[in-house]
């Protein structure tokens, strides 16, 4: 093997190894990078003529549909599962892309949603294993708490494009099958018990649920935190 072919397998390998190893650190950056990105989407489109702000939103969330599936690929039954659900997602919302439809943006919320709440509680189950606390377990963590406020606000996205007028402060909601960038905010804001008061809840119903997202920031910053300290300790790590 001549010394060019070995390094290119080297490359492969070492980055197999980080792919591997790093798999919620990807999911996380996915996050991330779409909640950072969502807000200037509009300032994009008026800036670049040629922008389409709605195939952006597809691509980014194609994104958190494969590294989410790329997370949970470690049990192949649960792998599985992650294709069963994120890729029907996918094709449906790229079928309302071309071809819009009222419909379909509450399909295409409820399938996101249950996207999400597999692997959020997929991941859960791994964070909260007994083991060692790596920092993928740590990624994870912090992914699963990014995944709530994501999910409430795809739950705020359904009711209030059945029932509009839930809130006050967001603009009108269009056609859109991803939470708009003021149901992001809405919802960690809750979540992180900040609580501005730019966007309020208007019916009981997503009054009650803000209630319960607010509760839901505070006791898994509690639990996770107790739980990590916990396996730290046991892992031996702690007496160092």
């Amino acid at each position: 093997m001549s010394q060019g072919q070995a390094g290119d397998s080297k490359s492969r390998v070492l980055f197999s190894k980080v792919g591997a190893s790093h798999k919620s650190g990807l999911f996380l950056a996915s996050l991330v990078g779409y909640y950072l990105l969502v807000p200037y989407i509009g300032w994009f489109g008026r800036i670049l003529p040629f922008f389409d702000s709605e195939s952006f939103q597809v691509v980014l969330f194609m994104g958190i549909l494969l590294t989410g599936i790329r997370t949970v690929s470690d049990n192949r039954r649960h792998f599985r599962i992650g294709l069963a659900l994120g890729i029907p997602t996918l094709i449906l919302d790229w079928v309302a892309y071309f071809i819009p439809s009222p419909a379909m943006v509450v399909i295409i919320l409820i399938a996101y949603l249950v996207f999400v709440g597999y692997v959020g509680i997929t991941i859960i189950r791994y964070v909260l294993a007994p083991g060692e606390v790596s920092p993928d377990r740590l990624f994870a963590a912090v992914a699963v708490y990014f995944l709530i406020g994501l999910g409430f606000a795809m739950i705020y996205g359904v009711i209030e494009f059945m029932n509009p007028g839930s809130f006050s402060g967001i603009a009108i909601w269009g056609s859109e099958s991803r939470p708009t960038a003021e149901l992001l905010y809405y919802s960690f804001v809750t979540l992180t018990t900040l609580g501005y008061g730019e966007i309020t809840p208007v019916t009981p119903q997503v009054r009650s649920l803000a209630a319960i997202e607010a509760m839901m920031g505070v006791f898994y910053l509690a639990i996770m935190v107790a739980r990590l300290v916990t396996l730290y300790s046991q892992s031996g790590k702690g007496s160092r």
